[in-house]
């Protein structure tokens, strides 16, 4: 009895060593299968599933396939309200392709203490013989020719200025229109800006304001407020303006989807008008200096 006791115990230990093993082996898949693309009326259709409640957000990633020197583009971030919860699906709808360009397309899902997995890329390629790419004819609902070039997709580029002794950054100039002019030509609402700046190992956009078109030469952001610690005591290097475009629930207001412009190039000087090489600066954390120490010695 025992012995069949000892050997019960032991099988059931093995199954739960399977069974976890099992789950690891899930977990630890970081590639996920490639989303669906088709190519609908104005607009290029990103689709793809998922198998967890647990996926925060989901990243979609734009590749121009016809380049070999291009990376992925981040265009923009869909948000739980955005699932199809019933169907465990969701859908993005990427409306700022040029028009005979071979687009891949890949998704990037959050969920939360896993990490990030990362989809296989789908191409829409109007002469590919490989099954796995979507085959669509050239001209297939593709967006109209008033996005000719990427520049089309940016917003308009601003000049910076950078105070390392009170870390506070500025506009030195600002432009009449920040709206990228694919928006102003097909009538796109862009009411977000966003910086975005990288410390070596992560890269991350920060809303500046909203309503750019409202700024002034006055206008300010304390980075020391902005931006997050893990940006500070490092150099840190601004790469450029994003616009944004929310698109939000008809139920709950609750934003579904963000819509994001390409990156563009911006100018940094420093507070003698000197430019700021690569646009790198430093922002020191606040270590109570300025007379905020409230604790006894050291605190």
């Amino acid at each position: 009895m025992k012995k069949n006791s000892i050997i019960v115990g032991l099988s059931t230990i093995l199954c739960l060593i399977i069974v976890s093993a099992c789950t690891l082996d899930v977990r630890s898949e970081k590639t996920l299968h490639r989303p669906d693309v088709e190519a609908i009326s104005g607009a290029i259709l990103i689709s793809g599933s998922y198998d967890s409640n647990s996926i925060e957000y989901i990243n979609v990633f734009r590749r121009n396939a016809d380049d070999v020197s291009a990376k992925p583009v981040n265009i923009g971030v869909i948000f739980p309200s955005g699932f199809d919860k019933d169907n465990k699906t969701y859908k993005y709808l990427d409306e700022t392709a040029i028009e005979g360009v071979t687009y891949a397309y890949s998704c990037r899902l959050f969920e939360g203490i896993y990490g990030y997995y990362t989809t296989e890329e789908a191409i829409l390629n109007s002469a590919s013989d490989d099954p796995l790419k979507k085959q669509v004819p050239a001209t297939s609902g593709l967006p109209a020719a008033t996005y000719t070039s990427e520049d089309s997709l940016k917003c308009s580029s601003v000049d910076f200025k950078y105070n390392s002794d009170t870390h506070v950054l500025s506009l030195k100039s600002t432009p009449a229109d920040f709206r990228p002019s694919y928006a102003k030509t097909a009538g796109k609402e862009y009411t977000d800006y966003c910086i975005v700046i990288t410390n070596g190992t992560s890269t991350q956009s920060f809303l500046l304001s909203e309503k750019a078109d409202d700024w002034s030469d006055k206008q300010e952001w304390n980075l020391q407020v902005l931006l997050p610690e893990a940006f500070f005591d490092t150099d840190i290097q601004i790469l450029g303006l994003i616009a944004q475009r929310k698109q939000k629930s008809d139920l709950d207001d609750k934003v579904q989807r963000l819509n994001w412009t390409y990156l563009t190039d911006v100018t940094t000087v420093d507070k003698s008008d000197a430019p700021i090489s690569d646009n790198i600066i430093r922002v020191d954390i606040q270590k109570g200096s300025n007379g905020t120490d409230y604790g006894y010695i050291t605190d």
